[in-house]
């Protein structure tokens, strides 16, 4: 059977040349891909099938630490104006902010019934001991084989959700965690996927095999590029001894200052001495969305359990971040106030988001 995936090359180390390193051009990588022994005569043939690779890029390849929202935007689109012709999407990406990625297109891809696989490498594809032609080579036959109705991460030898990874490691291959949820598979000597894991596939009435969703969504994303600008949300890590003031300031950004992820500590604490939650009050006050989502790895926000995490709660009516990731909880602000702002909601429809399961983002 003959399989077709497009591949999205938009940098990061699995492109990148040179001293120091940095991404190489998009014809420069498509040669270099072609090249690859077992991508020999323009297909790979896995079992029963022939996969078929077309390689494409952004206008300029970038380390992933200079891609913003707005990269998301194009990202998705990318794939909704090739859904019907793929059986499958690869997104070559840099490592450093994949997991922001990943996460901001499972809630701009929602209805998706077609695999979406980002990967990347720790080294760069033509380096010595590199890890990224074995990463791109599952990530392709995942994409191609598989019926993975979501946003995934594969790297090294995992297979994770993509709202649901973090990057753990700088230097092991094994760079990717999934601290909250299952992997969704392993690739090893044969390939294993835990299928109950999965998202089910999408109802018809969202399914973006529909082609009027497809255009729907399409006049979405143009519409949140618009407003895009217009906006800014922040994430902030508490530490011992911040000043409330921090808080004042940042509400005299520009563009104007829509919501905070507050990355508190343990079970969802925050500092109630100090001014810092009645100044946080005053954000809420000035239509600030504050989401409380705890900084350590693993475990859940439980604004209950302590004094401090309920007057978070009550005095400065900050939204439960549950066990999302950093990472997630940061795309989907973004992504709900976006969307706010083109629909005319306010706060509420936001906040109401937050604490809504959209695409398997966390566990309620």
């Amino acid at each position: 059977m003959r399989k077709k995936v497009a591949l999205l090359y938009t940098g990061g180390t699995i492109g990148c040349d040179g001293f120091p390193l940095a991404p190489v051009p998009g014809e420069i990588f498509r040669e270099r891909f072609n090249a690859i022994p077992w991508y020999s005569g323009g297909a790979l043939r896995v079992g029963g099938n022939e996969i078929v690779c077309r390689i494409e890029w952004i206008s300029r390849p970038a380390d992933s630490s200079d891609l913003v929202p707005i990269d998301w935007l194009a990202m998705a689109s990318w794939v909704l104006e090739r859904y019907e012709r793929y059986d499958g999407f690869v997104i070559l990406h840099g490592t450093d902010t994949m997991s922001w990625s990943t996460s901001a297109l499972s809630f701009l891809l929602q209805g998706l019934s077609r695999p979406v696989v980002f990967t990347g490498s720790q080294l760069p594809l033509f380096q010595e001991r590199s890890d990224a032609a074995q990463n791109l080579l599952t990530s392709v036959i995942l994409a191609a084989t598989f019926d993975i109705p979501e946003v995934s991460l594969f790297f090294d030898h995992l297979l994770l959700r993509g709202n649901r990874s973090v990057k753990v490691d700088a230097r092991s291959f094994t760079a990717f965690a999934s601290p909250n949820y299952p992997e969704l598979g392993r690739a090893g000597t044969e390939i294993v996927i835990n299928r109950s894991l999965h998202l089910d596939p999408p109802a018809s009435a969202v399914s973006l095999d529909d082609p009027l969703n497809r255009i729907a969504r399409l006049k979405e994303l143009s519409l949140l590029r618009q407003v895009m600008a217009d906006y800014c949300v922040v994430a902030l890590t508490l530490f011992p001894g911040i000043p409330a003031g921090m808080i004042d300031a940042l509400l005299s950004l520009s563009p104007r200052l829509r919501g905070i992820v507050l990355k508190s500590f343990g079970s969802g604490n925050a500092p109630v001495s100090g001014g810092f939650i009645d100044a946080l009050a005053r954000a809420r006050e000035q239509g600030v969305v504050v989401v409380d989502a705890t900084q350590v790895l693993s475990g859940t926000v439980r604004m209950k359990n302590y004094e401090t995490g309920y007057l978070l709660q009550q005095r400065a009516h900050a939204v439960c971040g549950h066990d999302l990731t950093a990472e997630a909880a940061l795309a989907k602000l973004i992504c709900l106030t976006g969307k706010a702002l083109v629909e005319g909601r306010g706060t509420d429809y936001v906040e109401k988001g937050i604490e809504t399961l959209i695409c398997g983002e966390m566990t309620l």
